[in-house]
């Protein structure tokens, strides 16, 4: 799947950061079983997720701040939440994800500043601030509420079908104001209405003044 960075500085608390990185800093003896505790700490973290891995492996290194997982999970899905899990931790910049999973579509991803909400995220990448569900949905179990997320935290952003406009039917159109053309045929009190695409149709009884009939 690749590297992916995150904000050292954000993230849950699972582990002493300060004192992996001093003693990374200075080469101290003991540095190397402070890496092997924050990286079991980083492993049950992912575990309790429940995201159906297996065989998963948990490196890290405090000099860097990176992570490294492997092992395989069920679908992009999980995988992308194990990235997530792992590198929305105290800490940790950099996450290289080498878990195996079948081929899935892959989300975008979005780094939360100061005065986000889902709805404004939503707003931003889908276009309708009321998909927020779609992007809580896509961050659970990580995400257990809707409005609590925090300046750094990195979410995914997966991808929704595209919008319906090109499908939207004849029933279901509502002409803007500015639309109906005046071209009305005489004697049969009729409007041509623009619809999406540029496509025009014929509404029969549409003229000025006209009900429309639903």
């Amino acid at each position: 799947m690749g590297l992916f960075s995150f904000i050292k500085e954000a993230g849950e608390k699972l582990f002493g950061g300060k004192e992996v990185q001093e003693a990374a800093a200075s080469n101290a003896p003991n540095v190397a079983d402070l890496n092997a505790k924050a990286a079991d700490a980083i492993k049950v973290y992912i575990e309790k997720q429940n995201l159906g891995l297996s065989g998963l492996a948990v490196t890290f290194d405090g000099a860097s701040g990176k992570v490294t997982l492997g092992g395989q999970a069920p679908s992009q899905e999980a995988a992308e939440k194990a990235g997530l899990a792992a590198g929305n931790v105290s800490s940790v910049s950099d996450v290289d994800n080498n878990l195996d999973f079948p081929a899935g579509t892959a989300s975008q991803y979005h780094d939360v500043v100061r005065g986000d909400t889902l709805s404004a995220i939503a707003k931003k990448y889908y276009g309708d601030a009321n998909k927020y569900m779609v992007i809580f949905e896509a961050n659970k179990p990580m995400l257990s509420d809707p409005d609590k997320i925090y300046p750094g935290q990195k979410l995914r952003i997966p991808v929704v079908d595209p919008p319906q406009a090109a499908r939207t039917s004849f029933r279901s159109a509502t002409p803007s104001r500015g639309t109906a053309s005046g071209r009305g045929k005489p004697g049969h009190g009729g409007c041509w209405f623009g619809l999406l695409r540029g496509h025009q149709v014929w509404l029969p009884g549409q003229g000025r003044g006209a009900r429309q009939r639903s």
